[in-house]
């Protein structure tokens, strides 16, 4: 599950990426000031949303979300194996570790 998460984030960043640029290319940036995320690309709703919409960025921005949830789900995933095989140590690790990674993704942590 991790490698496929990984493969389909990469390959998905690198067609909106290209699709991206043949749009936005040749438009130049400026640095001098931090704008952060447009308004679209602010939350996952909204990048699902844009993708619904065929967006380049907002693909871009599903890759990034798909790279992030697949280690997610892949501590899921053990968690239900080990609750099923009942190894409560294992299942005691795994919540921990979806516990710090929750935490993590909520800003509870550093």
């Amino acid at each position: 599950m991790l490698r496929g998460g990984v493969w389909t984030a990469s390959a998905l960043a690198l067609v909106a990426g290209v699709a991206y640029l043949r749009g936005h290319g040749s438009e130049r940036t400026d640095l001098s000031t931090f704008a952060g995320e447009p308004h679209g690309l602010d939350s996952a709703t909204a990048v699902v949303r844009g993708a619904a919409a065929w967006e380049p960025a907002a693909w871009m921005q599903l890759a990034v979300l798909i790279l992030v949830a697949a280690p997610v789900a892949c501590v899921g995933l053990a968690l239900l194996h080990y609750v099923r095989r009942r190894d409560w140590v294992f299942v005691a690790a795994c919540a921990v570790v979806l516990a710090g990674l929750g935490a993590g993704m909520a800003g509870l942590i550093d």
